[in-house]
C-alpha cells in the first residue's frame, strides 16, 4: 500500500508540479482559473434555461428527477468515449512505461499512477456536465441540505465507474489485438473515434433552436418516452442508483439504500479495475513495446535532394505532425471542427437558403469583417505553432548544433504550422464560396486576408512557445493538456484583433476599399511586429531555450 500511495505522488508531481514554472507561467495558470470559472458561470446561465423548462413540463406529472438521469446518462456516454484516447496514451505509449516496467511494483500499482492524468480530465467534464445540473435541480425543487451532501459525494464518486469501463474495454482490446505493429493507427482510431463521436452528438441536437424550444422539445420527449429511459439507464446500474438516491419524491430509507448501493458497486466496479490491471496490464505493454518496424530503407540524399535548409526543415515539420498520431489528432484533425460546425449549423433546418438570402442584404464593410472575425477564431484555436519548440521534446538540443541558423529552424516552424492551417482555409473558403455563395469579390478579398491572419497567428504561436516552452514531457498529449500557451495565444489574438475589428466596425464609411485597407495595415503591422519578436529570439534567445 505504501509503495501504491508514493507511487501515485510522484506521478502527480510530474503532471501537476509547479517546480521550474517561470512567475510568468504560474500567473497564466491564475489567469486560466480565473477564465473557467467565468466559463463556468456562462454555462450554468445557459444550462438555467433549459432545465427550468424542463422542470416545468416534467414536475407536474411527477418526473421530475429524469432530468438528473438524462444528465447521468449523458455525461456517462460522453466519458465514457472521450477517455479512450487519454487513457490509451497514458497507459500504453508514454514514454515513462519503460522506466516503470523493471522496478518492484505490481501492474495494478502502476495502473492506479497511471490513471491521474486521464482522471483530471474524467472530472472536468462531470464537473461542468453535472455540477451545475445538480445544484440547478436542487434550487428548483426546493431541496433539503441532505440533497446536496449526496449531490456533493456522487459528483466525487460518478466518474468512476465510466472511466473504468473505458480502462478495461482498452486493457482487453491492448491485451488480445496485435498493436505492436499498428499501435500509431491504435492511437489515430481512438482520437478520431471520441471526435467524431462528438460531432455525433452536436448533428442530433437540433443546433439552430433556443433553449426555450429545446428544453420543451426534450420535456415531451422524455414524458412519452419514461419507460424507454429506465431501461436505458439500467444498463449503467449506478445511473439508476444515483438518480434513485437524488430523488427527494421516494421516502428517505429508499433514496439512502440507493446511495449505499452507489457507493458499493463503485467500490466492487474499482476492485475489479484493479484485478483486471493485474492480470492483463502486462501483457498488452509487452504487445506495445515489442517490434513492429518498418523494413524500408530510406535513402537520405535522395529525399532532400536539391531542397534549401528552410524547405527541408519545414518538410520534417510536417512530416512529424502528420506521423505521430497525438500530434495528427490535436493539429489536424481539432483543427477541422470548425467549419465541420459550421456546416453543419447552416445544414440543420435549412439555414443555408435563410443564411444565403441575407447575405444580399448586408454591406460589403460589415460581412468581409465577419468573415475576418470568424476565421481568426478558426486559426487562433490550432495548437500547432504553439507546440512547435514544445513537440521536439528532449531531442531539442540537437537544434543548437546543427548547422541552420537559428532564424531558419523558427521561421520553418511557423510556415509549416501556416501549411496545415491552410486545411482549414480551403474548407472555409468551400464553404463561404460553395454554400453560403458569398460574392467572389469577397471571396478573393477574404483569401487575401486569412493568409495574411494565417501567418501573423503562427508567427506569434512560435513566439510565444519558445518563450514557454514544454520540453520535459513523457508523454506526448501533455504538449497539449495543462498549457496555457496556446490558450494565451488565442485570447490575446481575440482582444487585439478583436478591438481592432471592432473599430474598424463602429467608424462611420461603408466603403469596401476602405475596410480592405484598414484591415490589410492592421494585419501588415501585426506580421511586421511577430517577426521582429521571432528575430529576436533567433539572435538573442535562441541558445538559452529549455
Amino acid at each position: 500500500m505504501n509503495k501504491t500511495i508514493q507511487l501515485s505522488k510522484i506521478m502527480m508531481k510530474m503532471h501537476f508540479s509547479w517546480s521550474g514554472k517561470s512567475n510568468g507561467q504560474k500567473m497564466n495558470t491564475v489567469i486560466i482559473g480565473v477564465l473557467t470559472l467565468l466559463m463556468l458561470v456562462i454555462w450554468f446561465w445557459f444550462l438555467d434555461s433549459i432545465i427550468a423548462g424542463l422542470y416545468t413540463i416534467l414536475s407536474p406529472a411527477g418526473l421530475s428527477n429524469m432530468i438528473l438521469g438524462l444528465a447521468l446518462l449523458l455525461v456517462s456516454i460522453l466519458l465514457l468515449f472521450t477517455s479512450l484516447p487519454s487513457i490509451l496514451t497514458s497507459f500504453y505509449f508514454s514514454d515513462d512505461i519503460e522506466t516503470y516496467i523493471p522496478l518492484p511494483l505490481h501492474p495494478y500499482q502502476i495502473i492506479l499512477g497511471k490513471s491521474i492524468g486521464p482522471l483530471v480530465s474524467v472530472y472536468g467534464f462531470t464537473l461542468f456536465g453535472l455540477g451545475p445540473v445538480f445544484l440547478l435541480y436542487g434550487m428548483y425543487s426546493g431541496a433539503s441540505i441532505g440533497y446536496y451532501l449526496i449531490a456533493l459525494i456522487t459528483l466525487l464518486l460518478f466518474p468512476i465507474v465510466p472511466f473504468i469501463l473505458a480502462s478495461i474495454l482498452m486493457m482487453i482490446v491492448m491485451r488480445y489485438a496485435n498493436i505492436s505493429k499498428n499501435k500509431d493507427r491504435t492511437k489515430v482510431f481512438a482520437g478520431v473515434f471520441s471526435l467524431v463521436f462528438i460531432i455525433g452528438v452536436n448533428v442530433v441536437i437540433r443546433l439552430n433552436q433556443d433553449a426555450g424550444n429545446v428544453s420543451q422539445d426534450v420535456g415531451k420527449w422524455l414524458a412519452e418516452q419514461e419507460h424507454v429511459l429506465w431501461n436505458t439507464t439500467k444498463f449503467l446500474p449506478t445511473i439508476f442508483l444515483a438518480t434513485e438516491s437524488l430523488n427527494g419524491q421516494l421516502p428517505l430509507w429508499q433514496s439512502l439504500l440507493a446511495f449505499i448501493a452507489f457507493i458499493l458497486i463503485t467500490l466492487l466496479s474499482a476492485t475489479i479495475f484493479l484485478l483486471a490491471g493485474q492480470k492483463l496490464y502486462y501483457h498488452g505493454v509487452r504487445g506495445v513495446s515489442g517490434g513492429g518496424k518498418s523494413k524500408k530503407s530510406v535513402d537520405i540524399h535522395s529525399s532532400n535532394k536539391n531542397l534549401t535548409p528552410f524547405w527541408s526543415y519545414t518538410r520534417k515539420e510536417v512530416k512529424l505532425v502528420f506521423r505521430t498520431p497525438s500530434f495528427f489528432i490535436n493539429c489536424v484533425v481539432q483543427n477541422l471542427f470548425a467549419p465541420i460546425f459550421l456546416a453543419i449549423m447552416l445544414f440543420l433546418d435549412n439555414g443555408i437558403g435563410e443564411l444565403t438570402d441575407q447575405i444580399g442584404t448586408v454591406d460589403g464593410k460589415y460581412l468581409l469583417i465577419g468573415m475576418i472575425g470568424f476565421t481568426l477564431f478558426v486559426l487562433g484555436t490550432n495548437p500547432t505553432a504553439t507546440t512547435a519548440i514544445s513537440r521536439e521534446g528532449r531531442s531539442w538540443f540537437t537544434n543548437l548544433y546543427m548547422p541552420v541558423h537559428p532564424k531558419t529552424i523558427l521561421f520553418s516552424k511557423a510556415f509549416s504550422a501556416f501549411l496545415i492551417q491552410g486545411i482549414s482555409l480551403v474548407i472555409l473558403f468551400a464553404v463561404f464560396a460553395f454554400v453560403i455563395n458569398i460574392p467572389w469579390i469577397y471571396i478573393i478579398l477574404w483569401l487575401c486576408l486569412a493568409l495574411g491572419t494565417s501567418w501573423f497567428s503562427n508567427l506569434f504561436g512560435v513566439y510565444l512557445d519558445a518563450k514557454q516552452p514544454k520540453l520535459n514531457w513523457s508523454d506526448e498529449q501533455q504538449v497539449f493538456k495543462a498549457r496555457f500557451v496556446p490558450l494565451q495565444s488565442m485570447l490575446i489574438q481575440a482582444c487585439g484583433f478583436g478591438i481592432f475589428l471592432v473599430i474598424v466596425w463602429k467608424l462611420p464609411f461603408t466603403s469596401v476599399a476602405i475596410t480592405m485597407g484598414l484591415l490589410l495595415l492592421g494585419i501588415c503591422s501585426a506580421i511586421y511586429l511577430t517577426q521582429r519578436l521571432l528575430h529576436s529570439i533567433a539572435k538573442n534567445e535562441f541558445h538559452r531555450i529549455h
